[in-house]
């Protein structure tokens, strides 16, 4: 039947909209934005059965071809999105930016930059996609710096950008420091670089870890003992079988992701090396194996739940910083002293090391203090070292009274200074024990000097709100109202994200661009619906 109703169509139509026409133009700016949105082929008006469809849907309108949708429609919606984002971003006080490299299926390399920042006129946190644009060549740290530059001009933001994330790469730290910008190491790839490093410290970790990896690679390499690995689920009662995970370097929390994998179907595991030959090495797993990648999953696992918390909430994280430092670091030091497996004492010990080396001055980094401090789920209550948040108080305070002597503005908004305890929300219990647990003892109120702004006091007199909510959002509902000057400076520091993620879910969608079946697409075609992707909303 479907192959009857393509046959009575005809491609070809007597009476079709004339090219200037209203109809004609709407529909052309529907294609492209479908191409775009949806990732499609630009071949796709030459599909015989597409071009029956839009037939059957409108048979005046007749489809553009595939130079026309290239060279005229594309880069005409391109020139109407890319104006709008510039306009946005002409009308922000500051901006942070994140940038990742990327290396396509065809060897070529690609850099992205993104930009978030409080949009006052919608009272949100906007985030756009300024480019994602071919790299040629070496990928020097002055190659870096010229493209950042170029697009931050484009986009008028030059001399507003607050923070730059990026990874930790040498390239990356000389584009920053040529720019003249502060940057900040995305706290999720640091986290991981801090988890690499000690279980290699650890030579009883890193032997689970390589016996688990060939135990995951014995069985991909193998259709016949993947089955069979299936089918030993199937008979201990899991419906749906898992598949192993593999350990990929470059992938964040990807050893932990495969021991758990691994323990979770331990039973079908245990009975597939005891029925077939996958080498000794490997055939040497054994109880006490077993044993101590239940143990590493332990340990590793509070490193795994604050990337994954950093990376996937919908608001920016820079605030979390100092606190999951801290919290981080309590686990840790707890495990060492405590604990009476000697792995797991040694790996804590070996991770509590590493994170001292690299966030032990976190606390030093201004906007990092201030955002915490205006995160009105921590504010003084996550500083390790008193005397550097007295410190981070004494700026915040500082560049308050700037504010309001650049506002003309003498008198703030006094609210009640009734003390009151924190909400109490039903959350799990793990990783933030350790800070829920000073809070309840502690209460919920600052402790500031007499001379600091009276909005700093009533603001830090107020209870702390749920971890899991949005402190953005409270300061539009509620904040804005309460301390006005305060809020430009909460949705000036709010607005920092604390991980390069935003730039590396640019290049999921690029891989799906420049895929091996699509490989012929050109750079400027690629990067083009690339942008529009990101930023048609």
């Amino acid at each position: 039947m479907m192959f009857e109703i393509f046959k009575s169509v005809s491609i070809t139509g007597d009476t079709n909209y004339q090219g200037s026409s209203a109809q004609k133009k709407s529909r052309d700016e529907a294609l492209v934005a479908m191409v775009a949105s949806d990732l499609q082929p630009l071949s796709i008006v030459d599909d015989p059965g597409f071009q029956k469809f839009c037939k059957v849907m409108d048979p005046k309108y007749k489809l553009p071809s595939r130079t026309h949708l290239t060279e005229v429609l594309l880069p005409r919606l391109m020139d109407k999105v890319q104006q709008e984002v510039r306009d946005t971003t002409n009308k922000a006080g500051s901006v942070s930016i994140t940038s990742d490299l990327w290396t396509s299926v065809n060897n070529a390399g690609f850099l992205a930059l993104t930009c978030h920042f409080w949009r006052e006129d919608k009272g949100m946190l906007e985030s756009f996609l300024l480019s994602c644009t071919r790299m040629e060549g070496s990928h020097t740290g002055e190659k870096i710096a010229e493209a950042i530059r170029v697009v931050s001009c484009t986009f008028n933001i030059q001399g507003k950008i607050l923070l730059s994330v990026t990874d930790n790469g040498a390239n990356m730290l000389k584009a920053a420091d040529i720019l003249g910008l502060r940057h900040l190491g995305c706290y999720a790839h640091t986290l991981n670089l801090v988890i690499t490093d000690a279980i290699k410290e650890t030579p009883q970790a890193e032997d689970i870890k390589t016996k688990a990896s060939k135990i995951v690679e014995k069985t991909k390499r193998s259709t016949k003992i993947n089955d069979k690995l299936a089918e030993l689920q199937k008979s201990l009662g899991r419906k749906t079988p898992l598949k192993l995970k593999q350990n990929v370097a470059t992938r964040w929390n990807s050893v932990f992701e495969m021991l758990e994998r691994l323990v979770e179907v331990k039973d079908a595991v245990s009975l597939l090396l005891a029925s077939t030959d996958l080498g000794e090495e490997v055939d040497s797993f054994q109880a006490q194996h077993w044993q101590a990648a239940e143990g590493l999953i332990e340990v590793l696992k509070p490193a795994y739940e604050a990337t994954l918390e950093l990376s996937g909430e919908r608001f920016a994280t820079a605030s979390k910083i100092i606190p999951l430092t801290r919290v981080l670091m309590a686990f840790y030091a707890t495990q060492e002293r405590t604990s009476e497996d000697p792995l797991k004492r040694k790996l804590s010990s070996n991770i509590l090391r590493h994170l001292v080396r690299r966030f032990e001055k976190v606390e030093e980094i201004r906007v990092l203090a201030q955002a915490t401090l205006l995160d009105v789920r921590f504010k003084n209550h996550c500083f390790r070292q008193d005397e550097k948040k007295k410190r981070a108080i004494a700026c915040l305070n500082k560049e308050l009274k700037d504010l309001y002597s650049s506002e003309d503005t003498t008198q703030g908004p006094v609210v009640s200074q009734t003390p009151s305890k924190r909400r109490r929300t039903c959350e799990a219990a793990g990783l933030w024990d350790s800070f829920d647990t000073e809070v309840q003892q502690q209460g919920s109120q600052a402790t500031i000097s007499d001379n600091s702004d009276i909005d700093l006091r009533n603001f830090f007199s107020l209870p702390l709100a749920p971890r899991k909510s949005n402190p953005l959002q409270w300061w539009k509902n509620e904040g804005h109202l309460k301390f006005p000057m305060l809020y430009k400076l909460a949705t000036k520091y709010l607005s920092m994200p604390a991980t390069s993620v935003p730039s590396e879910r640019i290049f999921s969608t690029a891989g799906e661009i420049i895929s091996k079946k699509r490989n012929r697409l050109g750079d400027e075609n690629a990067s083009t619906i690339i942008f529009l992707n990101a930023n048609m909303k």
